[in-house]
C-alpha cells in the first residue's frame, strides 16, 4: 500500500507543475531511484520551456503517508544523517510530505 501512496504522492506534485502557465517541469519517479533523492523540478522565467528560459533545477524528495482526513498541523520526519549530509552537499532539497486520502477520493 505504501507504494500505492507514493505514486499519488508523486502524481500530485505532477499535476501541480502540468497546469497550463507553469513555471515548472517535474522530472519525479515513484520508487526508490536514487541514493537520497526521488528526482528533480526544473524552474523556468517564463512558462515557455526553452534553453534560453530555463533558471535552475531542484532536487526534490517525496514521502507519502495515507490518512483519513487531510490535516495542516505540523508534520515531522526523521532520516539518516547521511541523507542530511547529501542534501548539504548537492546545494540542499525541496522536501515534500504528502498526504493521500486512505478512502481514495
Amino acid at each position: 500500500m505504501s507504494d500505492y501512496y507514493e505514486l499519488k504522492g508523486v502524481q500530485a506534485i505532477q499535476n501541480e507543475t502540468l497546469k497550463l502557465g507553469s513555471k515548472l517541469v517535474s522530472k519525479i519517479n515513484a520508487g526508490d531511484k536514487e541514493i537520497s533523492f526521488d528526482g528533480e523540478i526544473q524552474l523556468y522565467n517564463s512558462a515557455v520551456h526553452t534553453k534560453g528560459t530555463f533558471e535552475e533545477i531542484v532536487r526534490v524528495q517525496v514521502k507519502s503517508t495515507g490518512v483519513e482526513e487531510f490535516s495542516e498541523r505540523k508534520t515531522t520526519y526523521s532520516l539518516e544523517l547521511e541523507h542530511y549530509k547529501n542534501y548539504l552537499n548537492c546545494g540542499g532539497v525541496l522536501f515534500f510530505v504528502v498526504q493521500v486520502r486512505k478512502s481514495n477520493e
